[in-house]
């Protein structure tokens, strides 16, 4: 084992918990290293490293049979980290609408990085989008959804997001920069457009940069300023200047061609 090698919370914690505890049973009980080496089948010499935390030195087995020795019992509780967003909950829908967001934010000349892993400890979470476009001193921060099913859950995954979007950003060796903007992509399916509908007060709020303004953003045509925060419709199958479509938080009737992701799935096999 690299002894320079950095600890995770679990080996830092773990292994001087188990050193205490095992010398302080063997004191209570009155034994000494060599005696308590021998019940284990452990070597003298490996009781003293344990006991003291050596890193490196300490195999798990040798441990295991120190603990049952002195008859400690070890309860282990195993809690995985909360996935938010992970890859492996993606489908081929949210495929599409990230494939066809980030071509275009390339060709508005932004560099783009795609799942962006962020988070620590028990909360992990990948930013399907991060742009980063320093002419415009300007970060991007693009989420991407085949059908969307909760807005509550949206909105918590967003703004996690805001935050951690510039500590991945200096990670990926970016700039730091002053103005940060953030979107919200989704097919247009009928699905998607009666939740948005449903929520449009709240999500009115929370996403307040129209279509038009964002698309003039993305030219260079208008500065980052104000709330930078908006939800559109994206259409794998358009090309051009109209990939972007306006939601019903906007006036007007938005066009909607697909029932819900599964539809615009099997149109896609299909043609």
């Amino acid at each position: 084992m690299d002894a320079s090698r950095h600890a995770g919370p679990v080996e830092a914690t773990l292994g001087p918990r188990i050193a205490r505890i095992v010398a302080d049973t063997r004191h209570r009980l009155g034994w000494s290293q060599q005696k308590l080496g021998k019940l284990a089948h452990v070597s003298q010499p490996q009781v003293s490293r344990i006991e003291r935390g050596v890193r490196g030195h300490g195999r798990i087995d040798e441990a295991a049979r120190l603990l049952d020795a002195l008859g400690i019992r070890v309860e282990i509780q195993v809690r995985p980290p909360v996935l938010i967003g992970a890859p492996a909950q993606r489908d081929a829908a949210h495929a599409r609408v990230v494939a066809c967001t980030v071509r275009h934010l390339g060709l508005a000349g932004i560099t783009v990085a795609r799942e962006v892993p962020i988070g620590a400890d028990h909360v992990r979470g990948w930013i399907d989008i991060l742009g980063s476009d320093t002419a415009r001193d300007t970060r991007f921060v693009v989420e991407c959804k085949g059908d969307l099913d909760d807005i509550g859950a949206l909105e918590r995954q967003v703004s996690w997001y805001e935050r951690e979007a510039p500590w991945a950003g200096r990670r990926l060796g970016w700039p730091p920069h002053r103005h940060q903007v953030v979107i919200v992509t989704m097919l247009p399916t009928n699905h998607n457009a009666e939740l948005v509908r449903s929520n449009q007060d709240l999500l009115r709020e929370r996403f307040p940069l129209p279509i038009a303004r964002l698309k003039s953003l993305l030219n260079g045509k208008d500065p980052a300023a104000g709330p930078l925060r908006a939800l559109a419709f994206v259409d794998p199958g358009r090309r051009g200047p109209g990939w972007l479509i306006p939601t019903p938080l906007e006036p007007g009737r938005p066009v909607v061609p697909y029932v819900n992701a599964r539809a615009f799935l099997e149109g896609r096999r299909r043609g």
